[in-house]
């Protein structure tokens, strides 16, 4: 063992199997997708914490990021690894009424958003880019046959002449999809009344859609009596054969949320992961979360947080190198959390790297022996990467079930995790 290991390796591997907590399980409702996504990464640079920032939509080029803050529709944009400080948008879009929930079209020409006033209560408009002032322009009604005196919740924008809607048309923030005429240029819906409706009943908060058009993300408010009250992160997958949205899953980054008062039953904080907004290459999702907030000054405020694919939902690990589509963040390395954890065979080790590098990833018990190493002082390029550990090849160690710590070392880095095992 090393210099570095042995002196620093055992406090730190001791340190840390005591200030991880164990992985929190909560009740399902729901099946688990076959896509995995990392731990989510709140975005440090352009998050003031716990002010609120909600509703994140990005740019097809992952260049600039609109969002929900103070009372406002801002922007942010991304310089190398950083985002800006998010700047409100100008007054045809902040006319001082009530908006939130901002989406932008995927040729980066129309922002959508739902503000108070029109036709009753919540409406959907949306602005324009307007390339001689390089502003958005005036803000436009989508109209009586989108708006009613409801509530018009979201706009999700498939193709200009095709809109997802989040409303209360048929069921309480339920989706309904709207058509324009080719003719006439007016809105139509085409599945109201659907009370089978493969998102469900209502409540349902954000949505997005890959390119490809085979997985919706969404997030939905759901009632658990024995656990909490939440909205949580779903996909669907598009179904071929009967032309429609399938079953629901439930993704496997939700939070849960936080009862400080264990004699009010009703009183719960955080654990809220809504609106969604999915790569066109379906391997990067923003969303918000207060998470964090709601355990550290039991604020109800959220963040905004990106999560990286792992794996696929053909159950392939996802590995992408020299992308700088994945450089969104104020990282040079990040180690995610095993999944799935605990495990009884297999699991898979994932990481981030900003740069090419020679990096070690190896496991440890809690007494600081090395007893695997998955991967031995290599050659890495720039990106995400991962490793999938089977225990069970591993039985001349004759490893018990317990905890173990697993370790990525590079450039004089040490970045660690617990993993748990049942065997």
């Amino acid at each position: 063992m090393s210099i570095l290991h042995s002196t620093y390796l055992y406090p730190l591997l001791l340190f840390i199997s005591f200030l991880l907590p164990y992985t929190a399980v909560h009740a399902q409702t729901y099946p688990p997708a076959v896509d995995v996504w990392s731990e989510p990464i709140r975005v440090d640079s352009l998050n003031e914490r716990f002010k609120g920032e909600w509703s994140p939509s990005v740019t097809t080029d992952l260049s600039t990021l609109y969002l929900q803050k103070w009372g406002k529709i801002s922007v942010s944009h991304k310089i190398d690894t950083l985002w800006t400080m998010p700047i409100p948008l100008n007054s045809n879009v902040n006319n001082g009424s009530p908006i939130r929930h901002p989406f932008i079209s995927k040729d980066d020409k129309r922002l959508y958003y739902s503000r108070w006033g029109g036709y009753g209560g919540w409406d959907l408009w949306y602005s324009e880019w307007d390339s001689v002032s390089s502003d958005w322009g005036s803000s436009v009604n989508l109209g009586p046959n989108v708006n009613s005196p409801n509530i018009e919740y979201y706009a999700y924008e498939l193709s200009e002449d095709t809109l997802y809607c989040i409303n209360q048309v048929w069921a309480d923030l339920g989706v309904c999809i709207y058509v324009r005429d080719s003719i006439t240029k007016e809105w139509g819906i085409v599945d109201s009344s659907n009370y089978n409706h493969p998102f469900g009943t209502g409540n349902i908060r954000g949505l997005g859609i890959t390119s490809d058009r085979r997985k919706a993300y969404f997030s939905k408010y759901i009632s658990l009596l024995t656990d909490s009250l939440q909205s949580e992160l779903f996909v669907t997958y598009w179904n071929s054969v009967s032309n429609r949205w399938g079953e629901v899953y439930e993704l496997n980054i939700n939070s849960n949320a936080f009862q400080p008062d264990t004699n009010n039953n009703f009183h719960w904080i955080g654990g809220w992961d809504e609106d969604p907004w999915i790569a066109p290459n379906g391997k990067l999702l923003f969303f918000h979360s207060n998470r964090d907030a709601a355990r550290e000054d039991t604020s109800f405020a959220p963040d905004i947080y990106v999560s990286f694919l792992l794996i696929d939902d053909n159950g392939d690990p996802v590995s992408v190198e020299n992308d700088n589509n994945y450089k969104l963040l104020n990282f040079d390395y990040i180690l995610f959390q095993n999944y799935p954890n605990p495990f009884n065979s297999g699991t898979l080790l994932s990481f981030y790297l900003s740069e090419p590098a020679i990096i070690s990833l190896k496991v440890y018990n809690i007494l600081g022996e090395e007893l695997i190493k998955v991967i031995d002082n290599e050659n890495y390029n720039g990106g995400l990467h991962s490793k999938q550990l089977d225990f069970n090849k591993f039985s001349n160690y004759s490893l018990s079930s317990g905890t173990y710590i697993y370790i990525l070392e590079t450039n004089n880095v040490l970045l660690s995790k617990k993993l748990i095992y049942l065997k």
